[in-house]
């Protein structure tokens, strides 16, 4: 296909581009360009337009504060119509119909890893590995949400795109409280890697660890230096946190197979070395953080590494290295959830948010956020578990609508868009139960274990005594055993079933409650 090039003077003004998507199409390369200076590379699926008109299936948008007052040229082997449809616009254009209200999802296009996660004046920032130019994996870049509530999330402009040292993948976010890099307190530091050679203007490159801030509350990130070169040929998902009792910062990163490093640093820009480590299964996506345990009336603390398909070990952290006890503990049933990092800044809590890998949703977006959900350490059977409980944000927000003893069939009506159920016996289930709710059909035999929902299921491989689930559009949570066994579900979103059918045979409670504004 023939080059094609479109020049726009960008005005002090102007907001966005707005680029039409046609999703899943073939792709073709479109570079922006300021002066002689590339400012991103992107993969557009690109349609044909007939007579003039350009369809498209969304719009995705390139915040234009950066050129405000310069020209810039659009150029690629694309259409001339195409080019021709890219508009100067004030305004970002969202389709937030039959959308879960709980789960975080883009406004278009395909989400991936949280990252950048962190709290400052009340408010929680969602960054997040984003596509917004198709609904698939591609031109990774970091999309932006907002809540005061870790229940209610808002999307934002995007704030970093690809460049000449690669696509943007996945990293961490933390508050500057020392002051350091020559910048105020309450700037906000992010760290990500580059992935070099993943997009043509970053050919022959290494991936890299690279610093980013914010001087305006997260709003804008400026891209800084890279912190640290290549140690393997695509290391990356750096994790950075304060580590009081060795007075350090302490970066976790994965390097290759299940091999990751920690690293220290006194300033945030030069990290060293102080372990590589392999652990059984790892892989990607590293954190790190401290959990108390109670135990026969006394606290001790554990630390947890986690790795991206929610395995974890514990084992002690001296600011220097880590060493496990050996064991690889798994805390997901499903493999929906993906990816999740914990939210820095919120003093002693540990509150993670995964990436759930759900489907393509009306060829608008693909992907949504795990709620958000508070780690804590219980005893069971003389050995430490990972309790995954709602942020307490959301369970303030709980109702109870109606509690009863199961003693006959439940049969409700709801009309709400978002439900949780509980069930809970005085001791565990001797049978189980069957039900159907909200157009799903969730089943759990307690004689094999299988919890079925609808044509998924997964064995739990101890007595149970209670279940949490939560419906909410098409994406299913549920939890049992004082929440330490966690899985998620997706579904087929069912409008216009609203009924709630359940039979436990047995003495057990039933409560349902409702999510309050």
């Amino acid at each position: 296909m023939e080059s094609h090039i479109r020049y726009i003077k960008i005005k002090e003004k102007d907001k966005y581009l707005a680029i039409p998507i046609q999703a899943e199409k073939e792709k073709k390369k479109l570079f922006l360009r300021e002066g002689g200076d590339f400012c991103t590379e992107l993969n557009i699926p690109v349609g044909t337009g007939e007579e003039g008109i350009y369809e498209h299936d969304f719009f995705a948008y390139i915040p234009l504060q950066p050129y405000q007052g310069k020209e810039l040229a659009l150029e690629g082997e694309v259409t001339e119509a195409f080019l021709e449809s890219i508009m100067v616009t004030d305004d970002r254009i969202k389709n937030r119909k039959h959308r879960p209200l709980l789960h975080f999802t883009p406004d278009y296009g395909w989400i991936n890893d949280p990252n950048g996660l962190v709290y400052q004046n009340g408010v929680y920032h969602l960054y997040f590995q984003y596509n917004p130019f198709d609904t698939q994996w591609d031109n990774m870049s970091w999309g932006h949400a907002v809540s005061t509530d870790l229940t209610h999330w808002e999307q934002k402009d995007t704030v970093l795109f690809p460049d000449a040292d690669g696509t943007i993948f996945s990293g961490c976010g933390l508050v500057n409280e020392f002051g350091l890099l020559d910048l105020p307190k309450e700037a906000l530091l992010f760290y990500y890697s580059a992935a070099g050679s993943a997009n043509k203007l970053s050919e022959g490159k290494s991936f890299v660890q690279k610093l980013a801030y914010s001087l305006d509350q997260g709003k804008t990130l400026i891209k800084g230096k890279t912190v640290l070169p290549a140690i393997c040929k695509e290391n990356r998902d750096p994790k950075v946190f304060w580590h009081e009792e060795s007075k350090a910062y302490i970066m976790c990163l994965w390097l290759e197979n299940n091999e990751f490093a920690l690293l220290r640093s006194l300033d945030l820009k030069h990290f060293e070395i102080s372990q590589r480590f392999e652990l059984d299964g790892g892989f990607e996506c590293p954190d790190l953080f401290r959990l108390s345990l109670e135990s026969h009336g006394q606290s001790a603390d554990k630390w947890v590494f986690w790795c991206a398909d929610g395995f974890y070990y514990m084992g002690d952290f001296d600011g220097y290295e880590f060493h496990t006890d050996g064991i690889r503990r798994e805390a997901y049933q499903t493999k929906i959830p993906y990816a999740a990092q914990t939210i820095s800044n919120v003093g002693e809590r540990v509150i993670s948010i995964p990436w759930l890998r759900t489907k393509t949703k009306d060829g608008l977006y693909t992907g949504c956020m795990g709620l958000p959900r508070e780690f804590s350490l219980i005893e069971k059977e003389g050995e430490p578990v990972l309790r995954q409980s709602l942020a307490r944000e959301i369970e303030e927000k709980k109702k109870l609508v109606f509690s009863e003893h199961t003693k006959s069939d439940i049969n409700l009506c709801w009309e709400k868009e978002t439900l949780i159920v509980t069930i809970e016996t005085p001791h565990t289930f001797e049978k189980g139960f069957t039900g159907r709710i909200l157009g799903s059909e969730i089943t759990y035999d307690a004689a094999s274990g299988v919890l079925k929902v609808e044509e998924d299921e997964i064995t739990i491989k101890q007595e149970v005594s209670d279940f949490c689930m939560i419906f909410d559009r098409g994406v299913i949570e549920i939890t049992a055993n004082n929440d330490i066994i966690y899985a998620v579900f997706e579904v087929e979103d069912k409008p216009l079933e609203r009924e709630i059918l359940l039979n436990c045979g047995e003495d057990a409670k039933f409560c349902l409650y409702e999510i309050i504004s």
